[in-house]
């Protein structure tokens, strides 16, 4: 009956001591019709850090560009503080497997880790994610050799492409013959040998480094050859 409780306080903790720190919980008071308090246990409140969560930004390139610059935001500051009072503040980085040659389509993810601070511990779990745009169009034309005298030597053939990532390499393209401008002849893949006009038709690109299904879209352009009359 009459029960009042007692009541506890650390006497000289604030949200802003230390951690670490160990601060004294003592208790007081208490009243009860039938009871007496014995106040004098006390315990110990020791302060331990706070939690910082570290998240990482999203990014979005074009397949072949360069690496982004990798960011990311820190949340959980007490008292007002920021990257840039916080005590023994050492950022953490964020890191990823991402190429030049990284295949578009395909994300790739961004982690981070690290981080140091006198009152925080760092919680790197979150993740995020490159995105990886095709390229537009890349266009692949064959070359227009110089016209030979009918019984000369077929030239080799070679191609130009325009709209490639710089770091792509194109190995080879196949090729296949057909007549033009009147002339009769294919689709082939072998050389014709009598005089004509001819055209030259790249296809079927073969990446060394890179793959096709990075663009959007592959134009193959004939190039133009001549046979002439002996």
């Amino acid at each position: 009956a009459g029960y009042v409780a007692p009541t506890c306080a650390v006497s000289t903790y604030s949200v802003t001591s230390t951690t670490g720190t160990t601060h004294t919980i003592t208790c007081s008071g208490g009243l009860a019709t039938n009871y007496t308090f014995t106040t004098t246990a006390t315990a110990v409140a020791t302060v331990i850090k706070a939690t910082l969560t570290v998240t990482p930004d999203a990014k979005s390139v074009n397949y072949g560009d360069a690496a982004p610059t990798l960011t990311f935001n820190v949340n959980g500051f007490r008292n007002s503080q920021t990257a840039a009072n916080a005590a023994g503040y050492v950022a953490p980085t964020c890191s990823s497997s991402y190429t030049t040659t990284s295949v578009a389509g395909t994300p790739v993810a961004i982690s981070c880790s690290g981080g140091s601070a006198t009152n925080y511990t760092f919680n790197t779990s979150a993740t995020a994610s490159i995105t990886i745009a095709k390229l537009g169009t890349l266009t692949i034309t064959a070359g227009s050799p110089s016209a030979i005298n009918y019984g000369g030597t077929t030239p080799a053939n070679s191609f130009s492409s325009s709209g490639k990532a710089t770091n792509d390499v194109i190995s080879a393209v196949t090729y296949s013959y057909s007549g033009t401008s009147g002339t009769t002849y294919g689709p082939s893949a072998s050389a014709p040998v009598l005089p004509g006009d001819y055209l030259i038709t790249p296809s079927v690109a073969v990446f060394s480094t890179g793959l096709s299904s990075n663009y959007t879209t592959i134009t193959y352009v004939a190039g133009t050859w001549k046979i002439d009359l002996a």
